[in-house]
């Protein structure tokens, strides 16, 4: 029991996907905008180059002619970025040269909240407008869409030609918003939409969108549903963020999951107790992971046991040692953990510039197989993002499972994020060490 104890431990540290987090200190709009572009993304591209596990594996499949001159384009635009938000788009733009998931880059994310709020202004657009306008022009984007906690009409604006549309609050669920506020405005840029977006200080971000669906759009980091296109246990299943649980009929369950975040595992694992004994007692449970981002393995170490129906294998993971790497990823350990992780710790230190591999693989073994659920339907879709994929992958071992939905995002090839700020704290990059 105790090996068995000490191997999840391990499991979980050394497969989960979490973030290691600097505090550093918030910039003001006015220090944003002293900062050094190109001086920033030098930093960055070299930090990057030196310590992230996927840059070689990224060169030995494009070619360092390819990425060589791919940067001199970039930096040719950098030059020429008239301020630190067009400076950011081209940073991103850089950043998608290596791989889809699993790397970020961007504004500190403080920079742009500690900017003073605008003025608000006031429209005076209505649903009826929206309702009109779907039937005019017959464009997916305009329509009544939510996000909590705020409902907001989008319009083609016919007011301002200096936007293409305009999303105003027809409902909002916290005091600093009214309705007729403009909530966001978009502006028309190939491939994306380019949106302002006002966030809840009333204070502006510069950012993008994009229409997933005609029922789901991304603003920022935010879904909106589409309230006309969606009924409402959907609607409710894909707008929380939070786990839920619904007895669908007397043989099926249905658990939500739209996040694995270790900030969620306590609430995912109470939700779980409570309703155990129901979804033992179903002949069926779906699971719907659609949107999850992922976050930490050991969130969904407790739904193991509904799905379980043989000795599940996990591939172990090969550390990309550098002194930035072990200071990010090892220095903050919790005394215990570190304990656990000291003998790995030693051996990194040995092989500066290396992959070093903790195990090969784990084999996780339960005495005990369930009777029911007897069938178990995982839904997934694009967005499902590392901890989930992590999760997909130990669930497909079982006899009971099928994977409905779409091809999940795939970023299972380096995992485990840490973060730096740049000298100056302008720019956050988060890049992966395993």
């Amino acid at each position: 029991m105790k090996q068995f104890i000490i191997l999840a431990i391990c499991v979980m540290y050394f497969s989960t996907c979490v973030s290691q987090v600097i505090t550093r200190k918030v910039l003001n709009q006015e220090e944003a905008a002293q900062c050094d572009c190109l001086k920033n993304w030098h930093w960055l591209k070299e930090t990057f180059e030196n310590n992230d596990a996927g840059f070689q594996w990224a060169i030995d499949k494009k070619g360092m002619e390819r990425y060589q001159q791919f940067c001199d384009s970039i930096e040719v635009e950098l030059k020429k970025a008239s301020d630190i938000y067009e400076c950011e788009k081209i940073i991103k733009d850089w950043g998608k040269f290596f791989r889809k998931g699993h790397f970020f880059v961007g504004l500190n994310q403080f920079t742009q909240a500690a900017e003073a709020p605008v003025n608000t202004e006031t429209v005076h657009y209505s649903i009826e407008t929206v309702k009109a306008q779907i039937q005019e022009l017959k464009d997916t984007l305009i329509g009544i869409w939510h996000s909590h906690p705020y409902t907001i009409g989008i319009v083609r604006d016919t007011i301002n030609l200096n936007r293409k549309y305009v999303g105003f609050i027809i409902k909002s669920e916290v005091e600093e918003w009214k309705e007729g506020e403009v909530k966001v405005e978009f502006f028309e840029a190939h491939p994306q939409l380019s949106a302002n977006l006002y966030l809840r200080d009333h204070s502006l971000w510069k950012t993008n969108a994009r229409l997933i669906s005609d029922a789901e759009l991304i603003i920022g980091n935010s879904k909106f549903l589409n309230t006309l296109k969606i009924d409402p246990l959907e609607q409710q299943l894909l707008s929380t963020a939070n786990p839920l649980f619904f007895n669908l009929s007397d043989e099926t369950a249905l658990l939500r999951i739209p996040s694995f975040n270790s900030a969620k595992t306590d609430e995912i694992n109470t939700l779980i107790k409570l309703n155990e004994k129901s979804i033992l007692s179903h002949k069926n449970l779906i699971i719907d992971l659609r949107g999850n981002d992922g976050g930490s393995d050991y969130s969904w170490r407790e739904i193991i046991p509904f799905i379980y129906t043989n000795p599940i294998k996990t591939i172990g993971v090969e550390f990309y040692s550098t002194l930035l790497n072990r200071s990010l990823y090892y220095d903050n350990l919790p005394f215990f953990r570190r304990i656990i992780a000291n003998k790995h710790i030693r051996k990194s230190k040995k092989n500066d510039g290396k992959f070093v591999v903790r195990d090969s693989f784990f084999i996780q073994k339960l005495k005990t197989i369930h009777p029911q659920p007897q069938k178990v339907i995982i839904l997934v879709d694009e967005d499902c993002v590392s901890s989930a994929e992590q999760f997909i992958f130990a669930a497909k071992q079982s006899t009971k499972t099928t994977i409905y939905g779409k091809q999940t995002f795939g970023a299972l090839d380096v995992s485990n994020l840490v973060r730096v700020f740049t000298p100056d704290n302008c720019f956050l990059m988060s890049y992966k060490v395993v």
